[in-house]
């Protein structure tokens, strides 16, 4: 499973934005994330190839599990006006819990 998030403009502005972002998404996950920079330029972005656009952490095993049945049991539900997950959202495989 793999929870990214995209930064935007935030780590040209100011780098301690950089770690925070980082930090947060360490705390929801419970593991550390790695920086990800652009593929290449984009000049309408004001964006160079290498710059930092993102933080992306990879969850497998028991991890992994833990944290989709957090997301399923306790967050989703807490949320207000909460309607359905996107279907593209999701890859077609099949996961299979055991309840």
């Amino acid at each position: 499973m793999v929870v990214n998030t995209g930064t935007g403009t935030a780590i040209k502005k100011d780098k301690n934005k950089n770690d925070a972002i980082v930090l947060r998404l360490a705390k929801i996950t419970g593991q550390k994330g790695s920086l990800r920079g652009a593929k290449q330029s984009i000049s309408s972005f004001k964006i160079r190839q290498g710059d930092p656009i993102g933080v992306v952490v990879t969850l497998r095993g028991g991890r992994m599990y833990a944290f989709l049945e957090k997301l399923i049991n306790v967050a989703i539900p807490r949320t207000k006006d909460f309607r359905g997950i996107n279907r593209g959202a999701v890859d077609n495989m099949e996961i299979l819990l055991s309840a």
